[in-house]
Order: structure tokens, then sequence, then C-alpha cells
């Protein structure tokens, strides 16, 4: 069964209305850790789920529509767009804002449409065909991340205390302590990186997502240099690895939208 859009933000929303009063009613009964973990997992799955059905939904419509030619007639919040169908008739499509910004009226733009149904048309770039799970994903693996991490963090807490031994820097091996000690500092060098990126970088969409990802990296690379230098448990390099990939994603989108 085909899911509309419009349906399918409706499971968004309902995950994120049933995360809150699910975690809500578990954080007033196990406390509040348990309560965000498991609102955090609600909502990222039905986020997820989401996201799966539209990628499915979109790879089919790719698999099978018809892609032809269109001229941009103008950009009203987004481009409009006429294409004729094989019959000769004229249809109108209209894309998402943003999109096409780099075209001019009587440009050609390429879109896609279902052989037995033009109406069901769409502008055939990223943005309009896969923008929707990008985002759909993005609002999933974020709070997929922080349900995960505050799961372990809940039951670490909920099990009796354990005093961990912190393995001194003389107990690694000489290889070990100077791959930890090269990830720290390509870590700030590509943090560094990326904060200039922002600065002095081109401006838009595509700028700043190049910033993101690479800050993203870099945060990364510091979640390596902990794990790998074996300090305290594992909350420091799981903290580096969602904030890597918050900034990954967000960035990442940002450059297949731009």
């Amino acid at each position: 069964m085909l899911l509309s859009e419009t349906q399918l933000i409706l499971i968004f929303w309902a995950a994120i209305f049933a995360g809150l009063i699910v975690g809500g009613l578990v954080g007033w009964w196990r406390g509040m850790l348990w309560g965000v973990a498991i609102g955090c997992l609600i909502i990222g799955l039905g986020s997820g789920s989401a996201a799966g059905l539209m990628a499915s939904q979109r790879w089919q419509f790719v698999k099978h529509a018809v892609l032809v030619q269109g001229t941009l007639l103008r950009d009203h919040d987004g481009p409009e767009v006429q294409f004729r169908t094989p019959d000769g008739a004229v249809h109108l499509v209209h894309g998402l804002g943003g999109s096409q910004s780099g075209k001019e009226p009587g440009d050609a733009v390429p879109v896609r449409y279902p052989a037995a149904d033009p109406s069901q048309a769409l502008v055939a770039d990223f943005q309009n065909l896969w923008g929707g799970v990008l985002a759909f994903t993005i609002f999933g693996a974020l709070p997929l991340a922080f349900g995960l991490f505050f799961s372990g963090v809940a039951r670490a807490q909920s099990r009796p205390m354990v005093v961990r031994r912190v393995v001194a820097p003389s107990e690694l091996s000489p290889m070990r302590r100077r791959l930890a000690g090269n990830m720290t500092i390509a870590g700030n060098l590509v943090m560094l990186a990326g904060f200039g990126i922002a600065i002095f970088g081109e401006e838009g969409l595509a700028g700043l997502g190049r910033a993101f990802l690479t800050i993203g990296i870099g945060a990364t690379l510091f979640a390596v240099a902990f794990w790998m230098r074996r300090e305290g448990d594992w909350q420091a390099p799981a903290i580096c690895l969602v904030v890597g990939l918050g900034f990954v994603l967000f960035g990442g989108g940002a450059m297949l939208l731009a």
C-alpha cells in the first residue's frame, strides 16, 4: 500500500507525540533517564520508519517513472515547470522552494512522472525526489542515537556502583599511545578547519554544509582517540560520536540540498 506524503508526516508527528507521552510516563515510573531514552527511541523509530517507507516509494517512482525535459516558466515559492507527454498534452509541476534556484525562465528542467498519471509528476532533482527522505532520516537517526546513549547511561546507573580502573598511559602500547595522540591532533586540526570554512568559506547552504561536515568528522576523530586511550568509561567517545553524527547528517544534507 502506497502512503502519501501527508500520511508519512502524520506517522512522524504521531511518533513525536507517542514519544513524549510514553517517555513522560516511563520517566515518572522509572526515572528521567529512562523516560528520555524511551521517548527518543520511539521518535527515532517512527521517523526512521517514515524515512524507509518514503525511500522505498521514491525508489519505485524513479525506477518506473518517465523522464522528460520540461521548461522552467517562473520561480514562485519554487519552480513552476511545464512539460509535455507523448500525446501532446501540456502539464505543469510545482517544485519545492529553493530547488532549481540557479536557473532562469526558459531553461530546461528534468521532470519525472508516472506514465499513467502525469499529474503526479515531480521535478527530478535531489531536493524534490529525496529531500523528504533526508529530513526523516536526520530526525530519525539523531533521536535513535540519543535514545541508545541515554539507555546505556540509565542501565549503568541502575547497576551497583563499580569503580572502574582508569588505564594509565604507560600501560598502553607505544603504538596505541602514538595513534591516540595523532587522532587527537587530527581532530583538533579538522575541527579548526571546519570553523575556518564556516568563517572564511563560501556563503550559502553549500558552504555551511561543508563546515558542519568537517566539524562532524573532527568530533568523530575525537571519539576514536578517547576509545584508543581507554580513559574512563564509554560515555566520552559515545558523546563525541553522537555530536559527530549530528554535524555530519546536517552538513551532508545541506550540501546535497544546495
